[in-house]
């Protein structure tokens, strides 16, 4: 049974938890700017439908 040796800070972790921990920031991170493009696009696009005249087709 290992023993707890107090605060040892980032060198008790095992390199894989830290990289998971970036990678998963990283991830929210890449989610939030999708999630941002996505709204800019619907914007730039609304903004050129109310420009563009509407042609009738008859």
């Amino acid at each position: 049974m290992a023993r707890w040796k107090g605060n040892m800070g980032n060198r008790g972790r095992p390199v894989g938890d830290r990289i998971n921990a970036v990678l998963a920031a990283a991830g929210y991170n890449f989610g939030l700017l999708l999630r941002w493009l996505a709204e800019l696009m619907h914007a730039i696009i609304r903004a050129l439908a109310e420009t563009v005249p509407v042609q009738n087709i008859a």
